[in-house]
């Protein structure tokens, strides 16, 4: 696994370098928002489904990460996953 990680450039980095660069993501993905509904306007799109399913993955289970308490200082991202839940699926299933 430790290889895998090395090969793939995840595993040259330290634990700070990591989540130096998911904040710096997560800041990223806010920013690019912006006060649009959806990231890329007024309807959802396939980008959409995407982010929703990592910023969810984030932001759902009550794990302590630099990266999840910068997503949730972003209250446009809490207010899009909001958003998309509500849309897309059943209130309480996800």
């Amino acid at each position: 696994m430790r290889r895998h990680l090395y090969g793939h450039g995840l595993g040259r980095h330290t634990t700070a370098e990591i989540q130096a660069m998911a904040v710096a993501d997560i800041d990223a993905l806010a920013d690019f928002l912006g006060t649009k509904p959806y990231f890329l306007g007024e309807r959802p799109t396939s980008l959409d489904a995407a982010a929703y399913a990592h910023l969810a993955n984030l932001l759902a289970p009550p794990i302590d990460s630099p990266a999840r308490r910068r997503a949730l200082d972003r209250s446009n991202l809490v207010a899009y996953c909001e958003r998309m839940k509500a849309a897309y699926y059943a209130a309480g299933s996800a």
